[in-house]
């Protein structure tokens, strides 16, 4: 799922290009619902950002919608990657293939799935 995710990332204009390099680490953490929960130290040292600047970016990616955060006490902050505003902003059906034989082909303007592969 992530290496699609990833691509998809890469191919959607975002302003900011230290937020899309977040993105790109989150994408790398995500499960198949588009969830991952990375520390901020490691987000950090794998965009070679500072810490400032690696939350700046977490917090424009929120604000402009390409995420969504759940913050628990004492749990990892857990990341949502919305798959609904990169597909509105790329307008590119995409497929979709997790570890299963079975591949998806989700559109953007129905966001349903419309064709499975192997």
């Amino acid at each position: 799922m992530h290496e699609a995710l990833t691509k998809l990332i890469i191919e959607t204009e975002i302003e900011r290009a230290t937020a899309k390099a977040v993105l790109i680490i989150l994408s790398k953490f995500t499960n198949i619902e588009c969830e991952c929960f990375p520390s901020i130290s490691t987000i950090t040292q794998l965009s070679s950002m500072s810490r400032s600047t690696t939350i700046r970016s977490l917090n424009w990616l929120d604000q402009a919608g390409y995420i969504s955060r759940v913050k628990k006490h004492r749990q990892p902050t857990r990341y949502k990657i919305e798959m609904d505003t990169l597909m509105d902003r790329n307008n590119k059906p995409l497929k979709i293939k997790s570890e299963s034989p079975l591949g998806v082909t989700v559109t953007p303007q129905d966001k349903r799935v419309v064709s499975l592969s192997n």
